[in-house]
């Protein structure tokens, strides 16, 4: 299993073809070109998404550089990090 996460404008459509709501836009197609080069058993985020991680859950989360990473689909380059859970000593 692989993981991407990134953060940004969304719209909600009516898609006529399934008569459902979805949402849509370039940041949806920008999380789906990161998911196919994240490696197997990693999360791959963006720096948008590492940075909103970091002020909402500064504690929970680490999220290390891995550095500018081509995106599936030759969509282009995005700084990635990768995302796992803070180690906490109770």
């Amino acid at each position: 299993m692989r993981i991407s996460a990134h953060v940004g404008p969304l719209y909600k459509r009516l898609d006529r073809v399934i008569d459902r709501e979805k949402f849509c836009g370039m940041e949806v197609v920008r999380t789906a070109r990161i998911e196919p080069v994240t490696p197997v058993g990693e999360i791959y985020v963006t720096e948008q998404f590492a940075t909103a991680l970091a002020c909402a859950a500064p504690e929970e989360f680490i999220c290390e550089y891995v550095g500018i990473q081509p995106m599936a689909k030759k969509y282009g380059e995005c700084r990635m990090y990768s995302l796992r859970r803070a180690i906490t000593s109770n």
